[in-house]
């Protein structure tokens, strides 16, 4: 990650070789896309709900042996709200592109952060998230290079559904009922991952009943 890829070439005119420009990238390690709950834990993948904060974070290596500017995109998913702009993100028109730029120290690490809502509209939706780190050298705009980061995901759970049956298995929500009728309180739900997924079900049954 520390060593710069440089290319020359050479072009014969009339026996006369004339070498080209060199051209130079530095290899970028990779940039880590973190996405964290209230508590400060790592839930990527996990299942969220409606209305949960999450901090999504970019974090980043200047592998280079010298001072180079930054630039972080992260364009949010549409089924999240900002809450915070961090450690000096812009916010662009669109309202959904943050950008936080940046010239860091050489072998310096820096890490960016926007906290979100997670929209009512996400229910059984997955928010999918990734960014996109730029670098260039300071003094030559022109040397350039971008990578993307990993994604993130979380399903969002939708709303579980509670009912209470007859014993034909006749809805009767709000309807009068008698003493030694038989009641089936059944709870509805739906996984929103694309795989498996423990979920815990807890059910406080009536005094009455």
């Amino acid at each position: 990650k520390d060593i710069y890829v440089r290319n020359t070439a050479k072009v014969d005119l009339n026996k006369k070789p004339k070498p080209t420009q060199e051209t130079e990238n530095l290899p970028m390690g990779d940039p880590e896309k973190s996405v964290y709950d209230s508590d400060g834990r790592d839930v990527d993948g996990d299942v969220v709900y409606a209305g949960e904060t999450l901090t999504y974070t970019v974090t980043y290596v200047n592998d280079s042996d010298e001072s180079r500017k930054y630039t972080v995109t992260d364009t949010l998913p549409e089924q999240v709200e900002i809450v915070e702009l961090l450690d000096g993100g812009v916010l662009k028109e669109d309202g959904r592109t943050v950008i936080w730029t940046a010239n860091v120290a050489s072998k310096a690490q820096m890490s960016v952060s926007v906290r979100v809502r997670v929209k009512e509209i996400a229910k059984g939706e997955i928010c999918r998230n990734r960014a996109t780190v730029r670098t260039e050298k300071l003094d030559d705009p022109d040397a350039v290079y971008e990578k993307e980061t990993n994604e993130v995901e979380n399903p969002v759970m939708p709303s579980p559904v509670k009912d209470v049956l007859s014993s034909t298995g006749v809805c009767i929500d709000r309807a009068v009922v008698y003493e030694g009728n038989r009641l089936i309180y059944t709870i509805t739900y739906t996984n929103p991952a694309d795989g498996e997924k423990t979920f815990e079900i807890s059910d406080m049954v009536p005094d009455k009943t």
